[in-house]
């Protein structure tokens, strides 16, 4: 397959898995492991920025090993 659909279906399956993957293993991992500064409004930001972001990378890794496998099943000769 061509580079640029590999980027696309990079960035398909990245977003949906940001999507559906659950909030809540990802909420106690950084109540419990990551110290949030600030009050009220400005630490729940703080809060869910972190969240996202850690959502966001592990997202990324598993779409990326998701697309190796499937670039290695593709290119297997037969």
């Amino acid at each position: 397959m061509k580079k640029n659909l590999w980027i696309v279906l990079f960035l398909l399956l990245t977003l949906l898995l940001l999507r559906y993957l659950p909030d809540g293993i990802f909420d106690s991992f950084v109540s419990n492991n990551i110290e949030i500064s600030g009050d009220g409004e400005i630490g729940m930001n703080n809060f869910d920025s972190v969240v996202i972001a850690i959502k966001l990378g592990v997202s990324a890794i598993i779409a990326a090993v998701v697309l190796i496998v499937c670039r290695r099943l593709v290119r297997k000769p037969r």
